[in-house]
């Protein structure tokens, strides 16, 4: 082993055969290796957080609602509105608004009375309407995929129906569908929601359905 001697002391120093230069290339080597394993561990993490979003909104798509409302008229026949979900999802109703040239009626007396000439008089109103009407309450129900829940129902023209009866409130009620809309909120199972006219295709999204939404209701007895 080479020596190196000095005023105070003798040296020993190992030989120069290359050995630092190995460790450098294995540390090199671990560094690279750890890197390469720390890539492909991030690379997993990304690929199943990618197929576990993906499977979320397949579910979602899968679990999609959608409300539309339908008529029925017929001067001779009961006129009938419903709502119905032709989606692939239960939607959870919160709010249903009847609206007449836009502004919102609390109920089926108010709307019969502006849209139809209907009495606001219950006494009145059972003269003009003898086979009375079903009105029901929509806002806070389940409506499973396929379903379809009546809104309002008029009878049709009584048999006897007098002068007042003419032309029959199902037949004004007719005339005036062009002038009444409506304006729902619901929300999937997964509490995604949207804010719909039952008539586009292209409903609003929305964080959430307001609380302070007073819905069409029956008060008409």
């Amino acid at each position: 082993m080479p020596t190196q001697t000095g005023v105070d002391d003798v040296h020993a120093h190992p030989r120069h055969v290359g050995h630092r230069r190995l460790d450098l290339i294995l540390a090199l080597t671990a560094v690279f290796i750890s890197a390469v394993s720390l890539y492909v561990a991030i690379e997993h993490g990304e690929t199943e957080r990618a197929l576990v979003e993906a499977n979320a909104q397949l579910v979602e798509a899968n679990s999609w609602p959608f409300l539309q409302v339908e008529g029925s008229y017929s001067d001779k026949r009961e006129t009938t509105i419903r709502v119905v979900n032709a989606g692939i999802g239960p939607a959870k109703l919160q709010s249903l608004e009847v609206l007449l040239d836009g502004k919102p009626v609390t109920d089926i007396a108010a709307l019969l009375h502006a849209c139809c000439g209907v009495s606001s008089d219950k006494a009145e109103r059972h003269r003009q309407m003898p086979d009375g009407l079903a009105i029901y309450t929509l806002d806070h129900e389940v409506m499973r995929p396929g379903q379809s829940s009546v809104l309002i129902n008029l009878p049709p023209p009584h048999a006897d129906d007098g002068a007042d009866a003419t032309p029959p409130v199902g037949a004004r009620f007719r005339a005036a569908a062009n002038r009444i809309s409506y304006r729902a909120c619901y929300c999937s199972v997964f509490d995604t929601c949207w804010m719909s006219d039952l008539a586009s295709l292209q409903p609003k999204p929305v964080a959430q359905c307001r609380t302070d939404i007073r819905s069409f209701n029956d008060d008409a007895e």
